[in-house]
C-alpha cells in the first residue's frame, strides 16, 4: 500500500494522479451517422470524454457540449460544415461553424496544449496570460506578433480581438467569464471543457475535439490512441500485486503544484491534487473544510485507491501553505474532521501571517462575520509540541512576503517550531521568487528532493519503537 503525502496550495483540484480509467469508464455509445456524410472519411468518436457528443449527418456534424460534471447545465449546440458548403436540414438551434478553422483564440493552457500536440499553432492568433507559457514556438509567435495577447478573463481587449478577426474563440464559461462583451463582437464562442473531465483519458481526448475543428480527424485519433496506449501501459505497471509500496501525495497549486505532483509521481508517489474554494466562495472557512473533506474521502477510500494514509504529508505553496499549516493545528484543523494528524508538513514560500491583509480578507469574504476565519490564524500561532515535523523554504527576494512583513513569515515560523521542539528544516535562498513551483533555474532547484527525503526520514523515525 502506498503511503500518503498530501499538500495544499494556492489553487487545488481534486484528482488522483495515479488513478486509472477502467473499462467501466469507457463510453460505449457510438456516433450517429448517415450513409451520406460530408465528413465521410475518418470520424471522431469520444470514448472517455463526457463533455462533447457528435452526430454525423448528411453534409454536417452536430456538436453538443455540456459540463461533464453537471448533467443539468446548459448544453451548447453547433453544426460543423465544410468550408464553402451550405447543407440543408441543420436545426435552427445550432450555430454553424465552418471547418477547417483558419484562426482561433485560446483562453486556457489546456486548449493551447491541444493545438501544440496537433502541430497547429499557426492557427492560434490570440492567447490570454503568458506568465507560465514555456512553449518555444508559441513564445516566438508572440515576439513576432503572429499571436497576440488579448488580456485576461473579465478584462479582454476587444479591439485587439476584432483586429485579429478569428474564426472562433474557445472559452471556459464555467470559470471567471467576462464573455458577454465578446458576444457583441460577432465571433463564435465555443466552450472547451476538457479541464472539467473527471478522468485523465477524458481530458486528453479533447485533442480529438480540436482535431475535428482543424480538419485533422485521423491525426487526432492517432495522437489520442498513442496517449491511451501509453497511459494503459503505465497503468499496467502499477496493477494490483505488482507494486508493494504506493506512497501518496496530496498536492495543490494548479501551476507549480501540478508540476510538483508530477515530479513526485515520477518518484513513485501516488498524488492527489485539491482544488479548494477561493475568492468570494472561500467564506466560512471553506478552504479548510475542502481540505478536511478531501482527506476524509481519501482515508475512507484508502483501500480502493491502493494507498496507506498513515503519516501522510501536506504540501503547500504560498497561501495554500498557510491553509495546510493551520490545518495541522488543533483549533480549526484536523481534529475537527476526525482524520489522522499529518505526518509531516512541506511548505514552499508559505504565508505564515497575512498581516495587514487580514481586515481586507474579512471585508471581501466574510463581511458580516465576527468569528475567526482561517486567514486570521498564523501558522506559527498553531504550533504546539505535537505539531507535525515541518520542511519549509522561502527566498530573500520574495516580494510578496516582503509586502506581508517579511519577518512575520518564514522567520516567525522558524522561531515557533524551535521554541516548541518540533523537528524542522528551513532553507532560505538568495534567488527564489514567489510562485516558482519546483524552482527550476533558481538556487532553490532540488528542494522537492530534499523535502521528500525529510519526509521519509521523519516517517522512519516515527515508526521506530520507543526505547
Amino acid at each position: 500500500m502506498k503511503k500518503c503525502l498530501a499538500g495544499c496550495c494556492l489553487l487545488m483540484s481534486l484528482c488522483v494522479a495515479s488513478s486509472c480509467t477502467t473499462k467501466n469508464n469507457q463510453r460505449t455509445d457510438k456516433v450517429e451517422t448517415t450513409e451520406e456524410s460530408a465528413f465521410s472519411g475518418v470520424h471522431i468518436v469520444p470514448e472517455y470524454a463526457r463533455g462533447f457528443e457528435l452526430s454525423y449527418r448528411s453534409g454536417y456534424v452536430l456538436l453538443d457540449i455540456q459540463d461533464p460534471q453537471n448533467e443539468e447545465s446548459t448544453t451548447f449546440h453547433y453544426a460543423l460544415v465544410r468550408r464553402g458548403t451550405k447543407p440543408a436540414g441543420i436545426p435552427g438551434s445550432y450555430t454553424v461553424i465552418e471547418t477547417p478553422i483558419r484562426s482561433v483564440i485560446c483562453m486556457t493552457s489546456l486548449q493551447l496544449s491541444n493545438f501544440i500536440k496537433m502541430g497547429e499553432l499557426d492557427k492560434v492568433v490570440g492567447v490570454t496570460s503568458t506568465r507560465h507559457l514555456f512553449n518555444r514556438e508559441m513564445n516566438e509567435r508572440l515576439k513576432s506578433g503572429k499571436t497576440a495577447k488579448i488580456g485576461i478573463e473579465g478584462n479582454f481587449d476587444n479591439e485587439v480581438i476584432m483586429s485579429m478577426n478569428p474564426d472562433l474563440i474557445l472559452v471556459s464559461p464555467f470559470k471567471r467569464g467576462g464573455y458577454e462583451t465578446l458576444k457583441d463582437v460577432g465571433i463564435p464562442l465555443i466552450p472547451h471543457l476538457g479541464y472539467k473531465e473527471m478522468t485523465p483519458l477524458g481530458q486528453a481526448e479533447w485533442v480529438k475535439f480540436v482535431g475535428l475543428l482543424v480538419g485533422q480527424e485521423q491525426k487526432a485519433n492517432e495522437i489520442f490512441d498513442a496517449i491511451a496506449a501509453r497511459y494503459n501501459e503505465l497503468k499496467e505497471l502499477t496493477a494490483e500485486g505488482k507494486v508493494k509500496k504506493r506512497p501518496v501525495v496530496l498536492s495543490g497549486e494548479m501551476r507549480g503544484g501540478v508540476s510538483t505532483a508530477w515530479e513526485l509521481h515520477q518518484k513513485g508517489y501516488a498524488v492527489f491534487a485539491l482544488r479548494y474554494r477561493i475568492g468570494s466562495e472561500a467564506k466560512d472557512n471553506a478552504p479548510i473544510q475542502d481540505l478536511g473533506r478531501a482527506i476524509q474521502l481519501i482515508t475512507a477510500n484508502a483501500e480502493k485507491f491502493g494507498v496507506q494514509t498513515e503519516d501522510y504529508a501536506l504540501l503547500g505553496y504560498s497561501s495554500g501553505g498557510q491553509i495546510a499549516g493551520v490545518f495541522c493545528g488543533q483549533e480549526v484543523g484536523y481534529p475537527r474532521y476526525n482524520v489522522p494528524r499529518p505526518g509531516v508538513l512541506l511548505l514552499a514560500y508559505p504565508i505564515n501571517n497575512f498581516y495587514e491583509a487580514k481586515p481586507i480578507y474579512r471585508w471581501l469574504i466574510d463581511t458580516y462575520s465576527e468569528d475567526l476565519r482561517y486567514y486570521d490564524y498564523n501558522i506559527s500561532g498553531c504550533v504546539t509540541p505535537d505539531f507535525p515535523p515541518t520542511y519549509f523554504w522561502y527566498g530573500l527576494n520574495d516580494i510578496l512576503l516582503m509586502a506581508f512583513n517579511y519577518y512575520e513569515q518564514g522567520p516567525a515560523l522558524q522561531k515557533a517550531l524551535a521554541r516548541n521542539g518540533v523537528p524542522y528544516h528551513e532553507s532560505v535562498y538568495k534567488r527564489a521568487f514567489h510562485g516558482i513551483g519546483i524552482a527550476e533555474g533558481t538556487d532553490a532547484e532540488g528542494w522537492l528532493n530534499d523535502a521528500a527525503a525529510f519526509w521519509e526520514e521523519q516517517t522512519a523515525q516515527a515508526q521506530q519503537p520507543a526505547a
